[in-house]
């Protein structure tokens, strides 16, 4: 397996993005050809960014409502797309993400 490898522009946001992928998964390859040469989308410094946003029913009894910025990486072999939740990349506390619902 060869080394982790992600493109982008020369910005910062992109760069500090890049890292924590790294730092957090320094393992991983496109999970459809096993590639490890990536290009990130993101470009925070220009406000460019890929949102999940998630809206429930208006008057559901519980707050359904998720909106957070992604790290976006397309593998530069095959198109595959991968993504992380950027909260997590920064140590977000599981939390955040609701009680556990099932476990082995």
């Amino acid at each position: 397996m060869g080394d982790l490898r992600i493109r982008g522009t020369d910005e910062e946001g992109a760069r500090r993005l890049a890292r924590l992928v790294v730092e957090r998964a320094p393992g991983l390859a496109c999970g459809a050809c096993g590639g490890r040469e990536f290009a990130i989308l993101e470009q925070p410094d220009a406000g460019l960014r890929t949102w999940l946003r998630r809206e429930g029913q208006p008057f559901a009894a519980i707050d359904t409502k998720i909106s957070q910025p992604l790290v976006t990486l397309v593998c530069i072999t095959c198109g595959h797309l991968e993504q992380f939740a950027e909260a997590t990349l920064e140590g977000a506390d599981a939390s955040l993400y609701g009680e556990v619902i099932a476990h082995e």
